[in-house]
């Protein structure tokens, strides 16, 4: 009896058992007399000879997903929503960094260190928990790594000292670490015959948090108790993050779109991985993060600048204060140059088409971040909105193709081209901070702008046929 979706599998003739046709953990029972066996078969010797069977399976747990969950589930709007929040959270630090700087009494060496441990933390927990949920086939460290963050972040105005400063920053953005490429993976498997459609969603949440995040926090935290403000972040983080947790808890790590094809039977053809162009990928996607955290320290040095030179005379603490929002400006239209980015890329970039787009949108923004130390104020949010879109519009384009070159591990894959590449990404506001000390504000926007360009040159040797759809060959 064909049995390809699960269902229990009798075989009524007396003396035999048909195998051949239980996929996907079917439950096969002998109902022949004097066969004394009931309940599930099961056969481990069978199961190592045969690991197709476990693709087969996948397959078939795939089709019964699709036919049962829709693109516009509960489960995608609750990860947009923990996108968001997530984001604003991780966005809070940077975005009030001059403030912080006064808060905690932070040199320009140490708030560029503050946020170069928070990428480290947030880089290193990303492939580290990608590949444990895929190791363990779970989605815990998506709902548990929204509520680290949100709490740990909101609760930043407890810290005594710079020291507890680094330590609740680091867990938070560990936290935010942790969510991520769950988060990325999960939605993807909602629907994998629309992943691209559905990671684009997923970008431009968090894009619309980090505006919101940089829009309101740096306004929040120069209040005079902005910094206990921040605990009311806590309790909707909590809520959102129990139910995120119980929605996407059953949803399983390899779908259909992890195989190329089915043959003639419906059993599923594995897809071979392709190692060599996720490294360059992986390492386009560190570079242009680089780019991003150093700009995000650039900023508030450009916009302390700016602000000295019109009011001379200022204490310096009025000018961090002054300053914390236009700072903040910089950051939301970068995050809306990101969102506009992505979402354009995301749509109209199709399939085996994404080589001369990862190439070229870099070199092409590049000279906004170059004439930024030279622009006026009232230029400089168009070039940072310029600026988010050269480093992030292939965000949501280089996840879909690492997942499908990574079809077993499509956790693990976004979570190397978003955590992996965030570890690197800490040099730089270090790099930016030198850069300054050595040589100026202006040498240090020029550097910036020929590692953006680089990010494209990287991926020159990428063949385009190495990152096309499989099921579509």
């Amino acid at each position: 009896m064909n049995n390809r979706l699960g269902q229990s599998c009798p075989n009524a003739a007396a003396g035999s058992h048909s195998h051949g046709q239980c996929v996907a953990g079917a439950s096969c029972h002998s109902t022949a007399a004097g066969s004394g066996s009931h309940g599930p078969m099961r056969n481990s010797f069978l199961e190592r000879s045969h690991p197709e069977n476990t693709v087969n399976q996948i397959a078939a747990k795939s089709r019964l997903m699709l036919t049962g969950t829709t693109f516009w589930s509960f489960p995608l709007a609750m990860i947009l929503v923990g996108h968001f929040m997530v984001d604003v959270c991780a966005v809070i630090v940077p975005s009030s960094l001059t403030v912080i700087e006064q808060r905690w009494f932070l040199g320009d060496l140490q708030s560029a260190w503050l946020l170069g441990v928070g990428s480290l933390a947030s880089g290193l927990a990303q492939p580290i928990f990608a590949w444990i949920s895929d190791r363990t086939n779970n989605r815990l460290y998506g709902g548990l790594g929204l509520l680290v963050a949100g709490v740990v972040i909101g609760s930043i105005g407890w810290a005594p000292n710079a020291m507890w400063l680094f330590v609740l920053y680091m867990i938070g953005m560990m936290g935010s670490g942790m969510f991520h490429p769950i988060a990325a993976s999960t939605i993807g498997a909602l629907n994998p015959l629309r992943r691209g459609h559905a990671v684009t969603l997923f970008f431009i949440a968090g894009m619309i948090g980090g505006v919101t995040g940089a829009t309101f926090a740096p306004r929040l935290l120069v209040l005079e108790n902005g910094f206990w403000l921040l605990a009311l972040l806590i309790p909707p983080v909590i809520v959102v993050a129990c139910i995120l947790h119980a929605l996407i808890r059953g949803i399983p790590h390899r779908t259909v779109s992890n195989v190329a094809a089915m043959d003639d039977h419906g059993f599923a053809i594995p897809v071979r991985e392709d190692w060599r162009t996720v490294a360059l990928l992986y390492a386009a996607a560190a570079t242009r993060f680089t780019v991003n955290l150093a700009l995000l320290f650039l900023y508030a040095r450009w916009m302390e600048r700016w602000v000295a030179l019109h009011h001379t005379g200022m204490a310096s603490a009025d000018v961090a204060r002054l300053a914390a929002p236009g700072v903040g400006n910089l950051i939301a239209f970068t995050m809306a140059g990101m969102a506009a980015g992505g979402l354009t890329a995301g749509t109209l970039i199709s399939a085996g088409r994404e080589k001369w787009p990862l190439v070229l949108s870099p070199i092409l923004f590049a000279p906004a971040i170059a004439c930024f130390p030279y622009a006026d104020a009232a230029v400089v949010n168009v070039l940072a909105f310029f600026a988010g879109a050269g480093f992030a519009a292939m965000v949501p384009v280089t996840l879909v193709v690492a997942q499908r070159l990574l079809p077993s591990r499509t956790s693990l894959a976004s979570g190397l081209m978003l955590g992996g590449a965030w570890s690197v990404a800490m040099l730089g506001p270090v790099l930016a901070e030198r850069l300054i000390r050595v040589a100026s504000l202006e040498f240090a926007f020029l550097v910036t702008a020929a590692l953006l360009a680089l990010s494209g040159v990287i991926l020159l040797p990428v063949k385009s046929a190495s990152i096309g759809d499989p099921a579509a060959t």
